[in-house]
């Protein structure tokens, strides 16, 4: 998924003086309110980006990791003299865009100004820098789900060929293959309706598992679960405007709102949950135009974490200057 990961280019000027935390800002105050859809048990949403050249900018950062889901925010701490200490935090709004992303950077060894970074998960930004070694897993294991998540996937690989895989584990709900990034790589979802099948494939082929020569990653897919609401937080669109409206046009009894966002998303609000439902059940892995496939959740405010004394003195430290 990522594009020219070994060369990075600065790009703006504005963000030069050291970096702090930028934050997603220019939204309605309806977007506001719904560009949020809730984790389950807080899982880890932070992806700890370590070893960093000091002159790092946010927006080489940024370009990386909007790739995988919509971002909250991504800080880069200072130390105790002021100067960038070396690591930033990217906060994602999904903890399945946020594992995605740790393991997809992992694997592609992902480097700033040809400096290899230090890849971590975590459920709160860090104040320091960590030390302990990197993995290719999470820091917390995926608990089993219905639905297997697979790595490092060949360039062009098809819905078929992983379902030629897989298919002898079990009856098949839906495989999703992400878009090819530039760099050539992607990955996939493999959905089935039996969670005991999903774990049969996983203890017969993790360690093992290849496409057409190339070794591939398998774990089960981060847990997300929304509970029902009458907003909708749509992901992935590749259309434009008038095509969500068209779309969501069988299902218009009801909806009272809809505001498309930045990085192919868009927010959705109906009168009940009742109506909400009827839409998301219908639409969820739906297609556009192009042959893109979007996804659709609901939406919903994140609860409240009590705030630590290091997330409290990290944010008197930092300045809030480089909003996007």
């Amino acid at each position: 998924m990522f594009a020219s990961l070994r060369s990075v280019t600065r790009t703006s000027a504005a963000l030069s003086r050291p970096a702090s935390v930028l934050r997603l800002t220019g939204l309605s105050s309806f977007a506001s309110r719904l560009l949020s859809t809730s984790a389950v048990n807080f899982a880890p949403r932070f992806v700890y980006l370590g070893n960093l050249p000091w002159r790092v900018q946010i927006d080489e950062i940024k370009e990386h990791a909007e790739k995988f889901g919509p971002l909250l925010s991504i800080n880069i701490p200072n130390n105790e003299t002021g100067s960038p200490a070396g690591f930033a935090n990217v906060e994602f709004e999904s903890a399945e865009d946020a594992q995605n992303f740790q393991r997809a950077a992992i694997e592609s060894q992902i480097s700033f100004a040809n400096r290899r970074a230090r890849v971590e998960l975590f459920e709160e930004p860090q104040d320091q820098v960590v030390t302990r070694t990197s993995s290719t897993r999470p820091s917390r294991a995926s608990p089993p789900t219905t639905t297997l998540w697979i790595g490092s996937l060949p360039p062009e690989t098809q819905p078929g060929e992983l379902r030629e895989i897989f298919e002898k584990y079990g009856s098949i709900k839906r495989i999703s293959v992400s878009p090819m990034g530039r760099s050539g790589t992607h990955f996939a979802h493999v959905e089935y309706h039996q969670k005991a099948d999903a774990q049969s494939a996983l203890a017969d082929l993790s360690g093992s598992l290849t496409l057409r020569g190339t070794p591939l990653s398998l774990d089960f897919a981060a847990v997300r679960s929304d509970p029902p609401s009458n907003k909708l937080y749509v992901t992935a669109f590749d259309g434009e405007e008038g095509e969500l409206r068209e779309i969501f046009r069988k299902y218009s009894d009801g909806l009272t709102n809809l505001v498309m966002l930045r990085n192919r998303n868009a927010v959705i609000e109906y009168e009940d949950v009742e109506q909400a439902s009827a839409a998301k059940d219908a639409l969820d892995f739906g297609k556009t135009a192009s042959g893109g496939e979007f996804r659709v959740f609901f939406s919903n405010p994140r609860p409240v974490r009590p705030e630590s004394n290091s997330s409290r003195n990290m944010q008197r430290r930092k300045s809030y200057g480089n909003d996007w």
